[in-house]
């Protein structure tokens, strides 16, 4: 980290994003997310968080955490019932064989409101969800799970995930997880 840091310094950068839940589905560092804990998706690659929040903010570099949301192997796989599923109640597997949650699930976004509230405690300014859509392949499968919850509105407009997407003083950023939880049905 130090490497990005440096280089912070010595360009005209002033932001970091950095991948607090990644794509295999873990955090990467220590952040009190109870369900993480449970599930065993907890790698830290990043040692001491705090120093390293202390660091950026001495240097004025704005810290954004990368939460992928959706495509997320260890949760799907510890919550079945959380996972996108085929037409004969096996867990769906993207082209590289990885589960998938379901995007609908009111537990997955509490989740991941979880994990994004964490990451802002910890001194992020900033919480981008990543991977907010449906996984890539053929029309015709990804057409299947759109038709399988279309209608589908009945948690619109999760109140914890919208705080956390503007957070406690609003920057006047939307990211695309609260579009996605408002425009979830494919007008």
């Amino acid at each position: 980290m130090d490497n990005l840091i440096a280089l912070v310094d010595r360009t005209e950068l002033n932001a970091l994003v950095i991948d607090v839940k990644n794509d295999d589905g873990y955090l990467t560092c220590e952040l009190d997310v109870p369900l993480a804990e449970q599930i065993g998706s907890e790698k830290h690659y990043i040692k001491d968080l705090p120093a390293l929040v202390q660091t950026c903010k001495e240097k004025n570099i704005y810290l954004i955490a990368r939460v992928v949301a959706f495509k997320d192997p260890i949760l799907a796989e510890k919550m079945p019932e959380w996972s996108l599923h085929n037409s004969d109640g096996s867990i769906f597997r993207d082209k590289s064989g990885l589960a998938w949650v379901d995007p609908y699930r009111k537990e997955v976004w509490e989740y991941l409101a979880s994990v994004g509230e964490a990451a802002i405690k910890a001194g992020f300014d900033e919480v981008q969800y990543d991977y907010v859509r449906f996984f890539d392949r053929q029309p015709d499968e990804a057409g299947r799970f759109w038709r399988q919850y279309e209608g589908k509105n009945e948690n619109r407009g999760d109140q914890r995930i919208y705080a956390v997407c503007l957070g406690e003083n609003p920057r006047g950023r939307r990211t695309d997880f609260c579009r996605c939880l408002w425009c979830c049905d494919r007008q």
